[in-house]
Parts: structure tokens; C-alpha cells; sequence
């Protein structure tokens, strides 16, 4: 389960880590504007147990838009994808890195296009 997905079905570039070292990451990335945060794990049953880091409450959850949430619990599905679920959410998240293509009109904030891009440790 550890590794790297991505929210599909979103304009910007949605990325979520879960690293071997109990913590996770997950950042936003919109070309006009950019959001991250990060917290620990704990294995749960069969998936793992997000919950904020140490001192904290609460953290910020990527859905329709930011939420504070206090856990979010994942597990594999049988597809290989990520589910996640909170108290108000339940999302699939796809395996790998995506990266949002900006540029174009001057006019167009966002991205032209999201690919697959190389997984990349700083995340």
C-alpha cells in the first residue's frame, strides 16, 4: 500500500504519498496556486490510519475542496486503487504520480493537462 497515487477525475494535480517511515504527504498543484499536508500512519485492521501529526488535531483533507478532518482510514481495493474514507467522504485513489501540464492562453489559470510523471521522493 505504500508508495504513491493520484485523485483522478480532478483539473489539478492531486498527489498523495505514504511513506515506509509512518508518515504520508499529499499535495495539490494547480499551476496558478499550490497546497500540501502531511501527517503520520498506523496500520489499522487491513489499511492504515491517517491521522495529523504530533501536537495537532486536526489536518487538511483534499476532496471538491480542502477540508479539516481529524483521520482518514485507506485501503486497497481489489483494483489495486486507494480507498479513502472519512467521517463525510469516500474517495478512490489511482496508483502513480500525475503532473499538471500548465501553460497555454494567457487567459487559462489552471492546468492544459494532467500526465503520468516519474515518482519523485520529495513528494
Amino acid at each position: 500500500m505504500l508508495g504513491t497515487y493520484h485523485l483522478p477525475c480532478v483539473v489539478d494535480e492531486v498527489n498523495l504519498t505514504l511513506r515506509a517511515n509512518g508518515t504520508f504527504r499529499w499535495k495539490i498543484f494547480g499551476c496558478d496556486f499550490f497546497g500540501e499536508e502531511s501527517g503520520q500512519w498506523i496500520v489499522e485492521g487491513q489499511g492504515l490510519r491517517l491521522s495529523p501529526r504530533a501536537g495537532h488535531s486536526d489536518f487538511f483533507w483534499v476532496e471538491d475542496s480542502v477540508e479539516r478532518v481529524k483521520t482518514v482510514f485507506v485501503s486497497r481495493t481489489d483494483d489495486g486503487e486507494l480507498l479513502a474514507v472519512a467521517s463525510h467522504l469516500e474517495q478512490k485513489w489511482t496508483p502513480g504520480r500525475i503532473c499538471a501540464q500548465c501553460g497555454g492562453d494567457p487567459g487559462q489559470l489552471g492546468p492544459m493537462g494532467l500526465v503520468r510523471c516519474e515518482d519523485q521522493s520529495g513528494l
